[in-house]
C-alpha cells in the first residue's frame, strides 16, 4: 500500500475557525477519503501553527526509513511569514524579523524536501492559499493597536503581498529542485465568492473553501501517469 504522508500546518491540517463558537476545531476536510477508499493510506502529520523547521523536526522523527512509493505533500509559508502583532502594536518594531525570515525558509524548506527524497518518497509542495488581509487585519489586532500596526504596514494589502511573497518563494524552490506544485492557491483566486470561502480570521478556509483544496489536492495527485483511477 502506497502512503501520502501530509506535513504542513493548519491548512492541511484542516483546521476551522468557528465564528459563532469563537475557537478553532479540526474538520474532517483534509481527510481525502477518496484515496483512502481507492486503497491508498493518508498519514497527517501536520500541526497547527508549524514553521518550516518545526516541520522539518516532525519529518526526521516521523518518517524513517524507506519510503520508495510513498508521496509526501509539504505546506509551509502561512506561519513562517507572520509577525509578532503584540511588539508591532507597541512600536517594538527595531530589529524585528518574520518568524522564518525568507532566507532561513528557504533552507529548511530545501532541507525537508532533500530529507524526503533521500528517503525515496516522492515530493510535491502544496502553495499558499491567499489570506483575506481586511479579515486579517481586524484578526491580528484585537486586543491591540489597530491604528500602530496599520501605520507599520502602511496599508493592509501589505499582509497579503508579504504573505504572497512567501508563496513566490516557495514556487521558486519548486522550479529549482524540480518538485511538483499543487497549486491550491490559483482556484481561490479565481473564485467570484473569495470572501465567502475564508473564515473570520482571513487565513483559515471554510469548508467550502477546503473543498475546494481537497479536490485540487485529488487531481493533482491523479494526473501524475494515472497512478490513481478516481475522479476529482
Amino acid at each position: 500500500m502506497n502512503n501520502i504522508y501530509l506535513v504542513g500546518d493548519s491548512i492541511l491540517k484542516g483546521i476551522i475557525y468557528s465564528k459563532e463558537e469563537g475557537r478553532y476545531h479540526l474538520s474532517d476536510c483534509m481527510k481525502l477519503s477518496q484515496l483512502c477508499e481507492a486503497g491508498y493510506n493518508v498519514v497527517n502529520y501536520s500541526k497547527m501553527g508549524a514553521t518550516v523547521e518545526k516541520g522539518y523536526s516532525i519529518l526526521v522523527n516521523r518518517l524513517v526509513g524507506n519510503h520508495i512509493g510513498d508521496t509526501v505533500i509539504f505546506d509551509f509559508g502561512g506561519n513562517d511569514c507572520n509577525f509578532c502583532w503584540e511588539r508591532v502594536s507597541n512600536k517594538d518594531t527595531e530589529n524585528i524579523l518574520p518568524y522564518t525570515p525568507i532566507e532561513r525558509f528557504e533552507k529548511c524548506y530545501t532541507d525537508c524536501i532533500k530529507y524526503a527524497r533521500s528517503l525515496g518518497a516522492r515530493v510535491m509542495l502544496a502553495a499558499l492559499v491567499p489570506l483575506d488581509d481586511k479579515k486579517y487585519m481586524n484578526w491580528i489586532s484585537r486586543g491591540l493597536s489597530y491604528e500602530n500596526i496599520l501605520s507599520w504596514l502602511g496599508d493592509t494589502s501589505m499582509l497579503y503581498r508579504w504573505h504572497e511573497s512567501y508563496n513566490q518563494k516557495v514556487c521558486e524552490i519548486c522550479d529549482l529542485l524540480k518538485c511538483e506544485k499543487i497549486d491550491i492557491r490559483r482556484p481561490f483566486l479565481l473564485a467570484r465568492n473569495y470572501g465567502s470561502l475564508m473564515c473570520a480570521d482571513g487565513i483559515h478556509p471554510t469548508k467550502e473553501g477546503y473543498k475546494i483544496i481537497e479536490s485540487t489536492v485529488i487531481s493533482a495527485l491523479t494526473e501524475e501517469k494515472g497512478k490513481m483511477q478516481i475522479s476529482a
